[in-house]
């Protein structure tokens, strides 16, 4: 490893800049320097930001986190940090794991909303039930499975419905046996 990868290797994983590290390595463009972390598949260490903005969206959104008692939905901590819900979003996937953890669920109109908060505690469980509306389950209700039926899982369809429906015993007689 050349003096030049070793100063990548140490100045990007810690928050540097392409500009910071390019002033350190005369002669290397920051587009050589970019290409170089590419190649080499290099990230950044979790919580790193390279730029001061982005250092203080992350502590704006630390600290809401932190003064909230049951947790912050994702919404919640785009209006109480003041950064952009992509920001907001970054720092979830980032930190998720890794000092953030999802305490519980809040009940919204379409899905329930995680609740973010600091820590290294598992995640809770998701509440999903399947919610059915009133048409979709008489929908479901007129509609017979035919496999199910066989199986005795769902009981069979009332005589007076529309459609071939074959009764036939399930019985083995003599006649069938000599025929096989």
């Amino acid at each position: 490893m050349t003096w030049e990868a070793r100063i990548v290797w140490e100045m990007w994983p810690n928050g540097a800049s392409l500009e910071d590290i390019a002033a350190r390595l005369p002669g290397r463009s920051t587009d050589a320097i970019a290409e170089f972390r590419d190649k080499n598949h290099m990230r950044r260490k979790p919580g790193c930001f390279a730029l001061p903005h982005q250092r203080v969206a992350r502590d704006r959104m630390n600290s809401a986190i932190k003064l909230s008692e049951n947790g912050l939905t994702i919404n919640e901590i785009v209006e109480k940090a003041k950064v952009s819900k992509c920001t907001v979003l970054d720092f979830v996937k980032e930190m998720h794991g890794n000092g953030l953890y999802v305490a519980g669920y809040r009940k919204t109109t379409r899905k329930p909303a995680a609740l973010w908060k600091l820590g290294n505690l598992p995640d809770a469980s998701y509440p999903y039930q399947k919610v059915v509306g009133p048409r979709t389950e008489a929908r479901l209700r007129r509609e017979v499975n035919p496999f199910l039926t066989a199986a005795g899982f769902v009981r069979p369809p009332p005589v007076s419905m529309v459609g071939r429906v074959y009764q036939q015993s399930m019985s083995i007689t003599d006649d069938e046996m000599e025929a096989a």
